[in-house]
């Protein structure tokens, strides 16, 4: 379960979450925002995850404070998401904090990163996960896939730079409520994209909220038997409730 960071304005911290989830039996997965903290804060907050024996955390620049509720905030971006990873696996790995300043005991985590393949150009975005793969990133998590076929062009560019080998890429998957969704999450983040061929099957569904878990199933289906995809990350987006009946039409079993 992956806790996101107030992503589109003010939340419960993902870190309290953590405590919560926590103590109901499951491992989250926590995330930090660039966009929120600066070094200080970013350390101070892998220190709490490891603190709560959290296992994974997932680094993120955060979409631009106009895009949430707070739109006056302003963002912090001292460090951007490949300098935290770097910064969280000499952490790790070292010992040493940003400044240098050796840490009084060792850490283990793993170190997330996220990814857009849709957020052009290919070229530079490959590069740029290829940075945080060696950065230390031990997993990726991708923004919804819902362009198939750019989708696997994106993994071949990744393929050719040998990612899949530095570090393990989860496909995300978003499942859609209406085409009114689709629309307006196509025009507030770039590189969503959302085919309009999703989008006019949404219309036409006689039951859209049901339409969109089937379109989410054989998006499932179709990224899993790519080359390179070592697992899904289902985006509930506070509609946790229809997960069981999205986990049926894929075939999948939580563990």
């Amino acid at each position: 379960m992956v806790l996101e960071e107030s992503p589109d304005g003010v939340h419960m911290s993902s870190l309290v979450a953590a405590l919560h989830v926590k103590s109901a039996g499951v491992d989250p997965v926590v995330t930090v925002l660039t966009r929120d903290s600066n070094r200080i804060g970013l350390q101070s907050a892998l220190l709490g995850v490891v603190s709560l024996g959290v296992s994974s955390v997932l680094v993120v620049s955060g979409q631009h404070q106009t895009l949430t509720t707070e739109r006056q905030a302003r963002g912090v971006y001292d460090v951007d998401s490949l300098q935290t990873i770097t910064i969280f696996r000499r952490m790790r790995d070292e010992g040493l904090f940003a400044s240098g300043e050796k840490m009084e005991a060792p850490i283990s985590i793993l170190i997330g990163g996220a990814a857009n393949p849709f957020g052009g150009p290919n070229q530079l975005r490959a590069l740029r996960v290829e940075k945080k793969a060696i950065a230390g990133a031990d997993f990726i998590i991708t923004q919804p896939v819902f362009d198939v076929p750019g989708f696997r062009e994106w993994l071949g560019l990744l393929g050719e730079r040998g990612v899949p080998d530095k570090t393990c890429l989860i496909a995300g998957i978003l499942w859609l409520s209406s085409a009114d969704e689709a629309r307006k999450l196509n025009q507030l983040y770039r590189g969503m994209n959302i085919p309009e061929e999703v989008i006019q099957r949404l219309d036409r569904a006689g039951d859209a909220e049901h339409e969109g878990l089937l379109i989410a199933a054989e998006a499932i289906e179709q990224v899993r038997g790519l080359a390179g995809v070592r697992g899904v990350h289902l985006w509930a987006r506070g509609r946790e409730e229809s997960l069981p009946e999205l986990l049926d039409h894929a075939q999948l079993s939580v563990l």
